[in-house]
C-alpha cells in the first residue's frame, strides 16, 4: 500500500490517471519473473525477490502510470526509477538507520570537531602574537 502512495503522491504522475491496484499486481508478477528467471540461470531451485529484480517492474509501471508535463520531460523510464527508488527508500529506513540522518549527525559532529580543533590550534596562535607585542 505504501508504495501505491508513493506513486500517487509523485509530482511526476498525474493525479488522474487511475493508479490502482492492477499497478501493483503487474509490478509484483513481473519482480517475481524476474527473481524465477535469475533462479533459472543461476540453477537455484528457490529463489526470492531480491533488490536487483526490481528492475524488472520498470515496464509495468511506465506502461501503467500516466505522466503530468514535468514527467514527460523527464521521460517514463526515469520516472518509474524514481519511483522505485523512493519505495526503496521508504523500507529501508524502517529496518535499517536513516542514512540521510546519519550523514546530518556526521557533518554536525564533524563541524564540532573542527570548531573545537580550530579553536585549539588559534589559542596558543593568539596568545603568542600578544607576547610579541609587548
Amino acid at each position: 500500500m505504501s508504495r501505491l502512495l508513493l506513486k500517487r503522491s509523485s509530482e511526476f504522475v498525474d493525479k488522474k490517471s487511475g493508479v490502482s491496484a492492477r499497478l501493483t499486481i503487474s509490478a509484483r508478477e513481473n519482480a517475481v519473473s524476474a527473481a524465477e528467471r535469475r533462479a533459472l540461470i543461476n540453477g537455484e531451485k528457490s529463489t526470492q525477490v531480491w533488490l536487483s529484480d526490481l528492475a524488472g517492474i520498470i515496464p509495468s509501471i511506465t506502461g501503467k502510470v500516466e505522466l503530468v508535463y514535468e514527467g514527460e520531460q523527464e521521460g517514463p523510464y526515469q520516472v518509474a526509477m524514481n519511483l522505485v527508488d523512493k519505495a526503496i527508500r521508504s523500507q529501508f529506513v524502517q529496518y535499517f538507520p536513516d542514512p540521510d540522518q546519519l550523514k546530518k549527525e556526521e557533518i554536525q559532529a564533524n563541524l564540532q570537531h573542527n570548531r573545537r580543533l580550530t579553536k585549539t590550534l588559534t589559542a596558543p596562535l593568539l596568545i603568542g602574537s600578544t607576547k610579541a607585542i609587548n
